[in-house]
């Protein structure tokens, strides 16, 4: 079984936040709760993609990190194996590739894999349930976890088209310990921040043991005091799957399962980015010419996801990727296993994350921040929100607190101003820069009298 935690997995370093709305404006399902001028996630609304993290300008957004989770597994003499995902290549440069095994063997591990195994697996049994079930059309793929969480919490009507297969790092783990022994343990090391919430998926608990990112590697390293310039040149425990490890730039798993990936198929369809992923989602008609969508939310793919460190430049790692697979190209595939049920996924919809808010309590809202005339909502955005309606409704869920409206707030303080001019006792008179006269307070007027 994988260790438990009652922590989030995305949370708010609450000194750091700075009261910006950022991280509201960026989240694509609004999952932060505004709480005297504090930004919090809502953990039952969150979707682990990680984009308040990356889009925080006080790095007040975090996740949780798990390095003594793992520590742990090494540390109580567990047999465990490292499932690296294949944008891997785009994180570590090609000298830094060939000691990564050593470095990992350093830290405790006693075999080091490929994900892309478990990939090119999941991608032959895409095409199988593509050619057997016609009338599903369109399959959504469901490798990307930040997609998964994102339809069953938002888009439930659509959980019947989810692929029913397991991610890549599952296949790969399930791989690993029907190979290695089951009593194993295993840690997939990755980009993905939303891979933590897979942990606990219904019949997943306990395939995969713990997950780390790119980032929390690193920062092991640093504490372990690893450094890959010192450490030998070796190899993995298993060699890499050409054209799997295209799998976490947009069109690599359709690429893998063999269908036209070049982006003008009618057939297939590959989309990333979380504006660009809802979108596609919202048009999906009830018959779609599509046979696949292949969906990541991070833009340009899992090499600019949260855990990977944003110094390299993003088209540099997407060639990376590309480079490194024209390396192993000519590496014998993975075994073929013939157990379909070993990668069969289950997905839930969750309902009841919001109540209906009548339009009397909408316009009560409104009427709160001066806005019940139509035309005063100016539907400015400053409050993170696409609307002043959008707004008022998250107000009735407890999301978001009246005073976030920056026009709103401007007026109070026009109107505190000028009841401090009427009512002081000091005379105050207002001049221009030319030193008219524009106006005077009452005290001001008393002097004359």
């Amino acid at each position: 079984m994988s260790e438990k935690t009652d922590k989030p997995i995305v949370f708010t370093l609450t000194a750091r936040c700075r009261d910006c709305y950022r991280c509201l404006r960026s989240c694509p399902v609004k999952a932060i709760r505004m709480q005297k001028g504090q930004a919090y996630v809502d953990e039952k609304r969150c979707i682990a993609c990680g984009t308040c993290i990356r889009e925080c300008p006080q790095k007040a957004k975090t996740f949780r990190y798990d390095i003594d989770v793992a520590q742990n597994l090494i540390d109580n003499g567990h047999f465990v194996a490292a499932s690296i995902a294949p944008s891997f290549a785009a994180v570590f440069n090609s000298w830094q590739r060939v000691r990564l095994a050593s470095a990992l063997r350093t830290l405790g591990f006693r075999y080091i894999g490929q994900t892309s195994r478990g990939a090119y697996q999941v991608s032959a049994h895409t095409s199988k349930i593509i050619e057997k079930d016609v009338n599903v059309y369109p399959y959504i793929a469901t490798a990307c976890p930040a997609l998964v969480n994102y339809v069953e919490k938002y888009r439930p009507e659509l959980v019947g088209n989810l692929l029913p297969i397991v991610s890549p790092m599952v296949a790969h783990a399930r791989m690993l310990k029907e190979k290695l022994g089951s009593e194993i343990k295993v840690i997939f090391i990755g980009p993905c921040v939303a891979k933590k919430s897979e942990l606990d998926r219904p019949g997943i608990t306990g395939i995969v043991d713990c997950v780390l990112t790119f980032n929390e590697l690193m920062q092991w390293f640093e504490q372990k005091r690893v450094n890959l310039a010192t450490c030998e040149e070796s190899n993995f425990d298993e060699k890499p799957v050409h054209v799997a490890q295209l799998y976490p730039l947009p069109g690599g798993s359709i690429k893998t399962a063999g269908m036209k990936d070049d982006g003008l198929s009618l057939t297939s369809l590959r989309v990333e980015g979380v504006e660009n992923v809802k979108e596609v989602l919202r048009e999906i008609p009830l018959k779609s010419p599509y046979r696949l969508i292949e969906p990541l939310f991070c833009s340009q793919g899992c090499i600019n996801g949260p855990g990977v460190d944003m110094e390299k430049n993003l088209f540099e790692r997407r060639r990376n990727i590309i480079e490194y697979d024209t390396e192993v190209k000519g590496v014998s595939t993975a075994p073929s296993l013939e157990n379909v049920d070993l990668f069969k996924a289950r997905f839930a919809k969750e309902e009841g994350l919001f109540h209906e808010v009548s339009e009397e309590e909408i316009q009560r809202i409104l009427e709160r921040t001066g806005k019940f005339d139509p035309e005063q909502q100016l539907n400015c955005g400053a409050c993170g929100y696409g609307s002043c309606r959008e707004k008022a409704i998250a107000v009735a869920h407890g999301m978001a607190e009246p005073e976030m409206c920056i026009p709103y707030m401007r007026q109070l303080a026009e109107r505190r101003t000028d009841h401090l001019f009427t009512t002081t006792p000091n005379g105050i008179i207002i001049l221009d820069e030319e030193l008219n006269i524009l106006g005077v307070n009452p005290a001001f007027k008393k002097f004359f009298t």
